[in-house]
């Protein structure tokens, strides 16, 4: 008997509906000529993967299920009886290679710890042939069934994150809270690794931290220091806590700063005449240095934090 009774002339811009009778009879002569039993899943479905069973070694469940248009699943578990001591069964979802024709692991979508109902959905898209194991940590001998259900979409991590007020800049600890919609697929939020049961992670940290409002200063300190001539005189101390802060060369003779260590007339960041002001870049916090060509008067400071 032919492959399709009636044959007709079609066109590059024939289109068919897949939720049509003919989209379904064409698939359905198809899977019948390869020996496999096509489902058409137009719309949600619900099925049995495997009624209560006994064992001990993997289990590999429905070889193969035709999926035209399922783009997740929700896999339940029920296990009545669970050998104990720290045996688990992972529960991992294969895909089909249509060239080299042999199925590969594409997720583990979740892990049963004992007796009771387990519910796990899949964060990478099914396709259209699949199938699942069922894979014993140890020897114990577990009694369970199974069942699936399509989703009609696949749901994302999401991630709520409180950031603490802080009295620097710098790195900021966060708390996340999140859903991993079921799946078990590596999670990162602000670099941090996000484990794959969900709930809280407290004390990760974001090293670049997202600056929600600049902080301002309200404190200024004033200070000054004394003109001399020797290299490398701590015109101000290095502070974690600084803001900010200017330096006025209250002195007739050129001084010579330096942000860091060690200033000398040759060796310097920015020569101040006479009377000028110098404020500190880039929210520079270390040490800053100077020298005078000449001994007379004073660096005016004044420090914000």
């Amino acid at each position: 008997m032919p492959l399709f009774e009636t044959a007709r002339a079609v066109s590059t811009t024939d289109q068919v509906d897949p939720d049509s009778v003919e989209f379904f009879n064409v698939h359905n002569k198809i899977a019948d000529r390869a020996g496999l039993a096509w489902q058409p899943h137009c719309g949600l479905e619900q099925a049995n993967l495997f009624s209560s069973t006994s064992f001990s070694t993997t289990q590999t469940i429905v070889p193969s299920l035709m999926n035209p248009n399922m783009p997740g699943l929700e896999i339940t578990v029920n296990t009545t009886v669970a050998p104990g001591g720290g045996q688990t069964l992972t529960v991992i979802i294969d895909h089909f290679d249509f060239v080299t024709a042999t199925y590969f692991p594409a997720e583990t979508i979740g892990t049963v710890t004992g007796t009771g109902q387990s519910v796990f959905q899949t964060a990478v898209p099914v396709p259209q042939s699949w199938r699942v194991r069922v894979v014993p940590s140890g020897a114990g001998t577990w009694t369970a069934s199974g069942s699936y259900s399509s989703l009609a979409a696949l749901k994302q991590a999401v991630a709520i994150v409180s950031l603490p007020t802080t009295t620097n800049a710098g790195t900021v600890a966060v708390t996340l809270d999140y859903d991993t919609g079921g799946g078990t697929q590596a999670q990162t939020i602000f670099g941090i690794a996000l484990p794959a049961s969900g709930g809280s992670v407290a004390g990760g940290t974001d090293t670049d931290p997202i600056v929600v409002k600049e902080k301002r200063s309200a404190t200024p300190t004033r200070t000054s220091v004394a003109s001399t001539t020797t290299p490398g005189t701590t015109i101000l101390a290095a502070n974690a806590n600084r803001l900010g802060a200017m330096i006025y060369n209250n002195s007739n003779q050129t001084l010579f700063l330096a942000f860091g260590s060690g200033a000398t007339t040759t060796d310097f960041s920015v020569s101040m005449t006479k009377e000028s002001v110098t404020e500190v870049p880039f929210n520079y916090t270390g040490v800053i240095t100077g020298v005078w060509s000449s001994a007379n008067g004073s660096a005016r400071i004044t420090e914000f934090t």
